[in-house]
């Protein structure tokens, strides 16, 4: 119901999905807080979770026998795209949306890209929305590689980053608050410099790929 409101009125819908439930979660049985904020034990439970989903609000008919909903609905065209988790480059125990690190994450992002396009080969896949648009973190979606040579940029369609900016003007930022959490950081270059670096990376890595802002604001630490 919901998301037939949305797409009835217009709005395009971007969903993003982590957090992992109980039974799935590899968060040590000590761990109190944030549970939900670790990767699942298995991706493949992962892959299989962004299949039904995508199966059920992707454009595509699925067959009916791989559904685990009891109506066994799929191709409902709810949903304009499929977000891979969020902001995995936060890390910290108590409240990271990610507790691991981001080479962990790239499993869990193959995994549900492989979920999505077995329920909708033509659904745009986007990367996590990243904490920051720095290369020295976006840079790792082509610099790490699987055992067969892929890259995590292979099975995504869109880069996905977030930039807050604090109480400056995004044009004079030079410091993004949600991702040096603890200050600036010296010689720390612009926003639209970041940009410039982020699309010079793209054109030549993988020029068909879009970039999507996700979250962008001031400031997220405080009151302004």
């Amino acid at each position: 119901r919901l998301l037939t409101t949305y797409q009835a009125n217009g709005l395009k819908v971007l969903p993003y999905i982590f957090q992992p439930p109980e039974w799935a979660t590899s968060a040590p049985p000590d761990v109190k807080r944030n549970r939900h904020g670790y990767p699942p034990k298995d991706p493949a439970d992962y892959e299989d979770a962004i299949f039904q989903f995508v199966a059920r609000f992707g454009r595509n008919q699925v067959d009916p026998s791989l559904l685990k909903s009891d109506d066994k609905k799929s191709g409902l065209g709810l949903i304009d795209a499929v977000e891979l988790w969020n902001e995995p480059n936060l890390n910290d125990p108590g409240w990271g949306p990610f507790v691991g690190p981001l080479t962990q994450y790239f499993d869990v992002l193959r995994a549900g890209a492989q979920g999505a396009r077995r329920a909708d080969p033509n659904l745009p896949i986007t990367s996590c929305g990243f904490a920051g648009i720095g290369l020295e973190t976006v840079g790792l979606l082509h610099e790490h590689k699987y055992a067969d040579g892929k890259t995590p940029l292979d099975f995504v369609d869109v880069i996905n980053v977030h930039f807050y900016s604090g109480r400056s003007e995004p044009e004079t930022a030079g410091w993004d608050p949600n991702v040096e959490r603890s200050g600036p950081s010296m010689g720390g270059t612009t926003y639209p410099e970041q940009v410039a670096d982020l699309v010079a990376w793209r054109d030549r890595l993988k020029p068909e790929a879009e970039i999507w802002l996700t979250e962008t604001g001031n400031d997220v630490g405080g009151p302004i």
